[in-house]
């Protein structure tokens, strides 16, 4: 029997789209294996298929009604240069999973008007007009926060916190934020100590022009994530440090939101606790 090939162009600009895109072309390829001696239905076939660049190759033992049986075991990833290489079958039995050769970035969110302040002396105080939490610039004030890293998070990489925030008047300086964290592995005991980051510094991307209601973006370190596993979670103190010799803006600023920018290489995990 001659071997079939046709090019597949695995792209989207979104997860979504490109989750929309590989089912489309699974579809195709049983439809295709349809037309060949009248499979569907009848007896599995041995068939070489070399779809764009080996990122699906040698497909053995095809099942007739499905593509869910399909062996892979001779599978081959490659990583390619162009968006049609971007995804990756896992090896052994097809079981519906793939993993994305190149990442895409997102965010872990915790918006301001989400937050319950503790009822500490050292709370800001809430913005009744625009929402959001207002640091004042006299002293030290701060918020608990907690996040879990999600499924779609590539095990491993760094993450990279930062503050949305804006400033309610139109005048010079910089603010002092400062990022706590406590990390709660998945069935360990979490750090005995707080880890602490800090940043008077707007984002390039986003320059202060010393206006009120501009958005600015303020990042911190990065966090080195090795070992770290899905599930993982952050205990975490936000502070803006009022007063201290690097916080030179003399007036409120209003929490947006808090965020850690992550890379997902998929749509989650097959199993609950595992990737």
């Amino acid at each position: 029997m001659s071997s079939l090939r046709h090019v597949y162009n695995l792209s989207g600009v979104t997860l979504e789209q490109l989750h929309l895109t590989i089912q489309r072309a699974l579809q195709d390829v049983a439809d295709r294996l349809d037309k060949i001696e009248g499979i569907r239905g009848g007896s599995s076939i041995a068939s070489d298929l070399d779809m764009n660049s080996n990122n699906l190759k040698n497909v053995n033992s095809l099942a007739a009604s499905s593509l869910s049986t399909t062996d892979l075991s001779a599978d081959t990833a490659t990583t390619g240069t162009s968006n049609a290489d971007n995804l990756a079958v896992g090896n052994s039995t097809f079981d519906g999973s793939f993993e994305l050769l190149t990442t895409f970035w997102d965010d872990m969110r915790m918006p301001a008007t989400a937050i319950n302040p503790p009822g500490l002396a050292s709370d800001p105080d809430f913005d009744t007009t625009n929402g959001g939490w207002l640091f004042g610039a006299t002293g030290t004030e701060l918020l608990f926060l907690a996040v879990q890293i999600p499924h779609t998070w590539k095990e491993g990489t760094e993450l990279r916190p930062h503050v949305h925030w804006q400033k309610t008047t139109s005048a010079s300086g910089n603010v002092y934020w400062q990022f706590e964290y406590k990390k709660a592995p998945i069935g360990q005991v979490m750090d005995s100590a707080f880890t602490t980051l800090s940043s008077s510094t707007t984002m390039t991307a986003t320059p202060d022009n010393n206006l009120a209601g501009e958005h600015l973006m303020t990042q911190f370190s990065t966090i080195d994530m090795t070992g770290g596993e899905i599930s993982d979670m952050f205990l975490i103190k936000l502070s803006r440090i009022g007063g201290n010799s690097a916080d030179t803006y003399g007036a409120d600023v209003r929490l947006l939101e808090f965020d850690i920018h992550y890379e997902s290489d998929g749509f989650g995990s097959l199993d609950i606790g595992t990737k």
